[in-house]
């Protein structure tokens, strides 16, 4: 039973926390993950149901196998090599040598980059856009990962609220010895001093995770890899978890009736940035814009 907005801020602390193994079996209060009758929703979802329901729809309950768009995939290819470097972090203190760095992730982008939408490749260079990512990793590594020490990497948490009818989920980048979060997103656009709602409602869940798991979080920031210039930006992101919660309620009342409708005034709403534009246009009709 979803209880009202007005209601909630007496059920924000009352959570359970779920942390993940690889295997997904473990047993934690008598709950076992296997087994849990409750759908968890992640806050990447939750701002993407909040963009496009019906992208959340396709992507998210249909789990539609579409080509991927080239800056998913570029991303991709960032994360996965800053990933690697922060994990064996952990254990060594250490970063790994910058030439290896570079060789992740090129490894990765020839193979993400493989899955990628045709029509994008149209007007993009594929062998600029590795140098570019090439050039970030190497800029990143020098002057940004000597001064992290990473606690923990890609944690995946599961947090069930009591009243709730369903759970939160997410996998975290990085929580460091400072307890800090530090959240990675490639861009092109321009930075400025703030970041947009949609990653401080990811921020604020991830600190609800964050925290359920008995870990303190003193603040929480998103470290942007600018593509084109080159750059580094780190803006910190003011959580407020009761905003977020309030949004979480919403979102999932609103999946649970089955509500689910494109958003054509999107400006991602577009060939270019949708990687279900065709999808869209057979099953919602009229025409999606280049």
């Amino acid at each position: 039973m979803w209880i009202s907005p007005e209601g909630m801020d007496d059920h924000i602390p009352s959570w359970e926390s779920i942390p993940l193994e690889e295997d997904n079996h473990i047993h934690l209060e008598g709950v076992n993950v296997m087994t849990e009758d409750i759908t968890y929703l992640r806050p990447t979802g939750i701002n993407t149901y909040l963009e496009c329901s019906a992208k959340f729809f396709f992507q998210e309950i249909e789990k539609i196998e579409v080509p991927n768009k080239s800056y998913l995939a570029f991303g991709t290819s960032i994360h996965k090599t800053l990933a690697v470097n922060y994990s064996q972090k952990v254990e060594t203190k250490k970063d790994i040598p910058v030439e290896e760095a570079k060789e992740i992730f090129s490894e990765t982008f020839e193979e993400e980059f493989q899955k990628v939408d045709s029509i994008d490749l149209a007007d993009e260079n594929p062998g600029v856009i590795k140098d570019q990512g090439i050039k970030l990793i190497e800029k990143y590594h020098k002057e940004v990962s000597p001064r992290i020490i990473p606690s923990a990497v890609e944690q995946k948490i599961k947090v069930k609220f009591k009243g709730y009818d369903f759970g939160l989920m997410g996998t975290i980048d990085l929580y460091d010895i400072d307890n800090q979060l530090i959240d990675h997103k490639t861009t092109n656009k321009i930075v400025n001093g703030s970041v947009p709602l949609n990653y401080q409602r990811q921020l604020s869940a991830y600190t609800i995770l964050e925290e359920a798991t008995g870990r303190i979080v003193k603040g929480a920031r998103v470290d942007y890899l600018k593509r084109d210039t080159i750059e580094i930006r780190h803006i910190t992101v003011t959580i407020d978890k009761e905003h977020f919660l309030k949004i979480f309620q919403t979102v999932g009342e609103a999946i649970e009736k089955g509500i689910f409708i494109p958003n054509r005034n999107s400006y991602l709403c577009s060939k270019r940035y949708c990687k279900y534009w065709n999808v869209c246009e057979k099953r919602y009709g009229g025409s999606i814009r280049d």
